[in-house]
């Protein structure tokens, strides 16, 4: 995430170190700020 935050709904792949470094499911994400910025990589 570049900028922003978002709550998760559920999460049952990412581990400790993925959330500190920023990395959410888009699929399980609702905004929590008025903005949020996203980059997606594969």
């Amino acid at each position: 995430m570049l900028d922003g935050e978002v709550t998760m709904k559920a999460n049952d792949v990412l581990d400790d170190d993925d959330l500190v470094d920023g990395v959410r499911l888009a699929c399980q994400s609702l905004p929590v700020t008025d903005t949020v910025m996203v980059t997606y990589s594969g």
